[in-house]
């Protein structure tokens, strides 16, 4: 096995949802913490997009990623779960990290993940964050793994959110109700940041709304598709304001 092939065998024996289910999910936020801490936390270096749902949330993200690339900016994406490689779920301008990158950043940051145990969901994002960092990213665009208010992700301050349709999934981590699920979708919502949903389920938005406005977030409700070519100026401009700081 090539040295690269190690590394990313190293991650895949982390624990994985897709492998262990509920069993591999580890509520709360120390670990990524720890480990955001331990690698320099990257996430500072550029703003951040997030985006939740249960439909859609990866379509939009790549979508919204490859606007902002036509828009002149270098843009990190990461997204989940991957189809042929590790580095899928890390790229830049749409394309995925270099191997050898990731090979070097494993061997150096096994020592974190020995010391921190985090998920394989944990590593990777970290490694994605790290990875938009290192080569300069204007903006991060973000899914969000599992629900919003307890995953991962949720570490992060974004300059928007979206929250693409609600339906049921992952009833027995999220809730038997879309009222319920749409709260852990919700959880991504942070106080002043705007937030954009295409749900038209009117007890999902009213659940996203009450949910916005208790931590003073402008909602913009767009049907059923997001109409990013009217949103993407503005997290463009607030991306270049945050450069010019």
């Amino acid at each position: 096995m090539t040295s690269v092939g190690r590394a990313v065998d190293y991650l895949l024996r982390l624990p994985r949802y897709d492998k262990r289910g509920a069993s591999a999910l580890k509520p709360g936020f120390e670990r990524i913490i720890a480990l955001l801490k331990a690698i320099g936390n990257p996430e500072g270096a550029y703003p951040s997009v997030l985006i939740a749902g249960t439909n859609g949330k990866g379509s939009t993200a790549s979508l919204l990623s490859a606007i902002v690339t036509a828009h002149g900016l270098r843009v990190g994406l990461h997204t989940s779960p991957h189809i042929h490689h590790v580095t899928e779920r890390m790229r830049i301008d749409g394309r995925p990290a270099d191997v050898t990158w990731l090979e070097r950043a494993v061997a150096h940051s096994r020592v974190y993940f020995e010391r921190i145990q985090p998920s394989f969901f944990e590593a990777t994002l970290a490694l994605s964050l790290q990875y938009f960092a290192e080569n300069g990213v204007d903006i991060a665009v973000v899914e969000v793994g599992l629900g919003g208010r307890l995953d991962a992700t949720n570490v992060l301050k974004p300059v928007a959110c979206a929250i693409s349709r609600v339906g049921f999934d992952h009833m027995d981590y999220l809730g038997d109700t879309l009222e319920a699920i749409a709260g852990e979708k919700a959880g991504i919502i942070k106080p002043g940041v705007p937030v954009w949903t295409s749900n038209d389920d009117a007890a999902v938005v009213d659940t996203l709304r009450n949910a916005a406005d208790v931590v003073g977030a402008p909602l913009t409700t767009t049907g059923t598709l997001f109409p990013w070519s009217a949103t993407v100026p503005g997290i463009r401009d607030t991306v270049l304001d945050a450069r010019s700081d």
